[in-house]
């Protein structure tokens, strides 16, 4: 895999502190990507006979190969201004907008032993194919903050989102993925609560939102000449909304507690299959992936100087429910809920010069998934985390 890319913002600010503040700008932004993959299938022509520990050898191995060349090139630029009206010293207005501009184009090709034979992972021959596509979008956001002391804030904001055009360039490229995947565009709502209590010993922020995904573009796993591979679609309308708090609390000089806590409802509204799959199932209603309909956070943090050193020790849980790892409905690509527990105790220079750790981590031993794979072979994709274990970490700032 070969990449290159630049990118270019440039942005005029005004001075903050009048009643109108604002900021406007220009960005570019060029990647090209060129990527070489090549897939081997060893096949047997005939067997000899079974040995006795009950292997059937392989008369006359047939090696086929299959080397896919593709890449993909984008150009994009955007203009881009955000105003806030200061109504007074208590009310602000906000508004902003972007204008984006996509150019996209991309390549494929794959030479293959297998001829015109659809090998269990190697597809045919296929001659050289280019497109492109031009999109442009329009996003931006507008909203209303109002300080109900000066210890808190209350908004509300409207925004609206843009993720450009998309070729799935891959070894297992078809026609029907010859067609760029349309834009992906969303409406969002929020309501929040910002503020800082208790003489600034607590800190709170409150908020709810939903928002509207059309042309959500996703990953899903299909069935290609007998191989699972991943392809990129349009899925169809999508939808996230729920609620959501976070606090810090300094219950002491020396001891802060922190945590959150977030509900989320997210769900595939309206799915539309993809062309060239047969076995599609409709989703409607169904979970997003890797949306956890509750997740939770609590920290603790005891801080206290030993001599010339600081002593800091700390403890973390982290709670998450059940959670969905593809669009598809798969019984065997749900991680149950889990929780990890982490601690640390460490002794540093109060300058912040060194700093030495024992770490603990997944304390209590879980097995837990970060990504997991239908298919014939279900694959499930574990952290470094997924086990306990232990650790020492020292950091020297110069």
């Amino acid at each position: 895999v070969d990449n290159d890319q630049v990118s270019q913002e440039l942005r005029l600010a005004s001075a903050t502190g009048g009643s109108f503040d604002y900021v406007a700008g220009l960005f570019y932004f060029k990647t090209k990507t060129d990527e070489v993959y090549r897939r081997d299938v060893t096949r047997c022509n005939g067997t000899l006979a079974t040995l006795p520990n009950g292997l059937t050898p392989c008369a006359a191995p047939r090696p086929d190969n299959g080397v896919a060349t593709y890449g993909a090139d984008l150009e994009s630029w955007a203009v881009f201004g955000e105003a806030t009206l200061n109504f007074s010293d208590r009310f602000r207005g906000i508004l902003g907008a972007r204008y984006t501009n996509d150019d996209l184009s991309y390549y494929h090709g794959r030479v293959s032993t297998g001829g015109a034979l659809d090998l269990p992972g190697v597809r045919a021959t296929r001659g050289r194919v280019t497109g492109s596509n031009t999109e442009t979008g329009t996003s931006g956001r507008a909203g209303l903050q109002f300080d109900l002391n000066d210890a808190a804030m209350a908004y509300a904001t409207y925004s609206r989102g843009y993720k450009g055009p998309a070729y799935g360039a891959f070894f297992n490229m078809q026609a029907f993925d010859d067609i760029a995947i349309a834009p992906e565009e969303s409406d969002s709502y929020e309501l929040g609560l910002k503020s800082t209590l208790l003489d600034n010993r607590l800190r709170l922020n409150l908020a709810v939102f939903d928002i509207r995904f059309d042309g959500y573009q996703a990953n899903i796993a299909d069935l290609v000449g007998g191989v699972v591979v991943t392809r990129l679609i349009n899925a169809g309308e999508v939808s996230s909304k729920g609620a959501e708090a976070d606090f810090e609390a300094r219950l002491t000089s020396a001891f802060t507690l922190s945590g959150a806590l977030a509900y989320t409802d997210a769900k595939v509204e309206t799915f539309r299959c993809p062309p060239g799959n047969a076995g599609c199932l409709t989703l409607n209603g169904a979970r997003l992936p890797f949306a956890p309909e509750w997740k939770a956070v609590l920290g603790a943090n005891y801080k206290t100087a030993v001599g010339a050193m600081q002593l800091d020790i700390g403890a973390d849980w982290t709670y998450q429910d059940d959670t969905q790892m593809q669009l598809q409905i798969a019984p065997d690509t749900i991680q149950p809920a889990y929780d990890v527990i982490n601690a640390s105790i460490a002794l540093s220079d109060p300058d912040g010069k060194w700093r030495l750790s024992l770490l603990g981590r997944n304390l209590a031993d879980q097995s837990y998934a970060t990504n997991i794979l239908n298919g014939p072979n279900t694959q499930r994709g574990v952290p470094r985390d997924d086990r306990r274990y232990f650790g020492v970490n020292l950091r020297w700032n110069f």
